[in-house]
């Protein structure tokens, strides 16, 4: 370390004076504040050197390159349990003003999402951890008890009364939707039996916001639903009511509707249903 030559500084912000090496003042910017507190307050309004300054795409492509891998700082470093229960609680509670909320919109309006249309391979199909497992009667008593009495608060009630979700919005939201297990099934069956039908459960169609499962493709207007029993009577639902509701909005358009629920997607009861449809 160097400490000859050295020298008291005097703050430019609270006026205290600091000594500092002889080092320190071979810098090209030698100090003018005794702590990172006045430094901030010092510079408060200053316009820094580079603003509104924008780098060309090749010199943020250096800058990129020159950071990656083993060249970051960071490479093979892991914060400890200590400093991450650190960043959680300064993160708990924080909540962004209404201003920051625009700001923050404004800057995404226009931006796809870093994983639009991208499958997650690991984790679909056959590699999911729930692929061709069934939860048992008890298991699903279990989860329609745990379910009973929850209730939305009244603010929730009130925020969403009237509000429907248009067929744009459904389409996005279906689009990264993956056929089910009794929807596979079904797609096994018509595959093998080369079936007129396609799977369009991705939201691909809609009539008035419902969106069937398959459809025949051989110009018929017949539409299919595959459904699971235990997910149509949670909260309540009566089956009947929405299989009644649904064929009513299906019939306007002149569709006609076949539902199959778990026990009656087998082979040969599909096929005669359809045979006779």
């Amino acid at each position: 370390m160097c400490i000859k030559n050295g020298k008291y500084i005097k703050c430019q912000t609270c006026g205290k004076e600091k000594y500092y090496s002889g080092c320190v003042f071979g810098k090209k910017y030698p100090p003018k504040y005794c702590s990172k507190e006045c430094r901030a307050i010092g510079t408060r309004g200053y316009t820094p050197w580079n603003k509104g300054k924008k780098m060309s795409a090749e010199a943020r492509l250096n800058n990129s390159l020159a950071k990656r891998g083993k060249n970051h700082p960071n490479w093979g470093k892991h914060l400890s349990k200590e400093t991450r229960e650190k960043i959680r609680q300064a993160n708990l509670g924080r909540k962004y003003n209404e201003e920051t909320k625009r700001k923050i919109s404004k800057a995404n309006k226009g931006k796809a999402t870093w994983n639009k249309g991208k499958a997650c391979p690991q984790l679909s199909g056959k590699n999911n951890g729930n692929y061709g497992k069934k939860f048992s009667e008890e298991h699903r008593k279990k989860l329609s008890e745990s379910h009973k009495g929850k209730k939305h608060s009244a603010s929730w009630y009130k925020k969403m009364r009237g509000r429907k979700l248009t067929e744009e919005h459904i389409k996005k939201a279906m689009r990264r939707r993956i056929p089910t297990s009794l929807e596979e099934n079904f797609m096994t069956i018509i595959d093998k039996h080369h079936l007129p039908y396609a799977y369009v459960g991705d939201g691909s169609f809609l009539i008035e916001r419902c969106n069937p499962d398959f459809i025949n493709i051989n110009s018929k207007k017949i539409a299919i639903e595959v459904y699971a029993r235990i997910y149509k009577t949670i909260g309540g639902r009566n089956i009947n009511s929405w299989k009644r509701k649904r064929s009513k909005t299906f019939k306007k358009y002149g569709w006609n509707l076949i539902y199959f629920d778990e026990t009656e997607l087998n082979e040969n009861n599909v096929l005669s249903v359809l045979q006779r449809s």
